[in-house]
């Protein structure tokens, strides 16, 4: 009898034991979800622009669109391919022009997007690393430009026009020295350009420039 009823004891033991592990486990808290996010980045050279960009929790992405403006156009739509871990995808027509982007993409069935980005590429002010050379680039195609380096001030700059040549890498500046008196067309080579920095030859001065934004 004794025997028999150490055997039940154990087994109720046993089941007490298992009713409290199973409620425990049931007890912990589900997981949080994890959040999609995406970092991209633009670069520009020779007329060809890569866009790019870095996920973070991408298991639940399942498509993904650059939608990419230029100047006053429709949109025009690009599927991306990708990884878990980012993308990389270059378009070889977009020129040295002014545009505007955004991504849409898919993720647990929900279509979004991000910002819009506006990009003018030359347009804006450089000037190499140590500010001894300046140039300013205006969108109606206007600019200046002037040697620190030699004591000329802004208010003393040459005035120039400039035009990027459809197609092609190569840039025209026709300088306007002297007041507008001598007017004399340089070409020059883009190196590359792209949100900080504009990478130029000219060709008739001989000279190479290597400028980052000032503004």
């Amino acid at each position: 009898m004794k025997k028999y009823f150490s055997i039940l004891l154990v087994a109720a033991l046993f089941v007490t034991l298992f009713t409290v592990s199973c409620s425990k486990k049931d007890d912990t808290p589900a997981s949080t979800p994890k959040v999609f996010s995406m970092t991209t980045s633009f670069s520009l050279a020779f007329n060809a622009g890569t866009f790019s960009g870095t996920f973070t929790n991408a298991d639940n992405l399942t498509a993904l669109t650059l939608m990419l403006k230029r100047g006053t156009d429709d949109y025009q739509q690009y599927e991306i391919d990708f990884n878990k871990n980012g993308f990389s995808h270059a378009i070889n027509d977009l020129a040295f022009d002014s545009f505007t982007y955004h991504y849409e993409y898919v993720v647990d069935g929900a279509t979004k997007q991000t910002d819009e980005q506006s990009f003018k590429v030359l347009v804006g002010r450089w000037s190499t690393a140590d500010g001894g050379h300046c140039e300013v680039y205006n969108a109606d195609g206007t600019g200046h430009m002037w040697d620190p380096a030699d004591d000329v001030n802004e208010d003393e700059a040459d005035d120039f026009d400039w035009q990027i040549l459809e197609g092609t890498n190569q840039m025209v500046q026709t300088v306007y020295f002297q007041g507008g008196q001598s007017e004399i067309p340089q070409y020059c080579n883009i190196l590359n350009l792209d949100a900080t920095h504009f990478h130029y030859n000219n060709e008739g001065w001989r000279a190479e420039y290597n400028l980052i934004r000032a503004e």
